[in-house]
């Protein structure tokens, strides 16, 4: 890195702790989940960054999978990385719920089967094309469980 010398890896590690924080209801939510479903994480992240804060918050032992777009070469919302995932956990798409903050990225993994829930941070915007939807983590629980029930009796 020009210009921070030896300051360079404190600075990195004090803006992963300080500026990157996950949402406070983020990991019961996942922990309850992971007690039924298996969880996987695709995420648009620098690898390092990824798994240094994937260490952090203790994701990867809720997590099956990871796949971070600086590892994979490929970001959200291009098909290949969700294709990759679901070579990797050998689920149908059509078994599998992708949860994201951004519609371009739900509507790709809806091309392909998978179901998707919008994390709808802003209340204001509408989007008709995106069928399930949270604005709490919290909801995920109940979400899922209504999701895969109607998937059972088809």
């Amino acid at each position: 890195m020009m210009g921070l010398g030896e300051e360079y890896p404190q600075i990195e590690r004090t803006y992963l702790d300080t500026c990157l924080k996950i949402d406070s209801l983020f990991k019961p939510v996942a922990q309850e989940l992971s007690r039924s479903y298996s969880l996987a994480i695709l995420s648009n992240d620098i690898a390092e960054w990824s798994a240094y804060l994937r260490q952090q918050y203790g994701l990867d032992s809720l997590c099956r999978e990871a796949i971070i777009s600086g590892d994979v070469g490929l970001r959200k919302p291009a098909k290949e990385i969700y294709k990759i995932l679901l070579d990797r956990i050998a689920v149908p798409a059509n078994q599998c719920i992708f949860i994201d903050d951004r519609v371009p990225n739900l509507l790709a993994a809806a091309e392909l089967g998978i179901i998707s829930v919008w994390y709808q941070r802003n209340t204001e915007e509408d989007r008709q094309e995106i069928r399930h939807r949270i604005q709490c983590f919290t909801e995920l629980p109940g979400i899922a469980n209504k999701i895969f029930s109607c998937l059972l009796k088809k």
